[in-house]
């Protein structure tokens, strides 16, 4: 399980110089990740915006870990 992953799709050109670049190293770490581990990758969770804590980010967490099999 992958955890934390910025949503590239959410960060606009505007961003924060530290944003921009957690995305760039994060997207190194991907590639050396999806490298050696393939699809023994099971889940990318996102970065929420809070602590997973409590039932209704706890239900968020789990819709991001097991989505259904295409």
């Amino acid at each position: 399980m992958v955890n934390g992953l910025i949503d590239k799709e959410l960060v606009q050109a505007d961003v924060a110089d530290f944003v921009r670049h957690r995305v760039e190293m994060q997207d190194e770490h991907m590639a050396e990740i999806w490298n050696i581990f393939g699809d023994k990758v099971r889940a990318v969770v996102p970065l929420f915006e809070t602590e997973v804590r409590g039932t209704k980010m706890m239900n968020r967490l789990v819709d991001k870990m097991f989505l259904p099999e295409p």
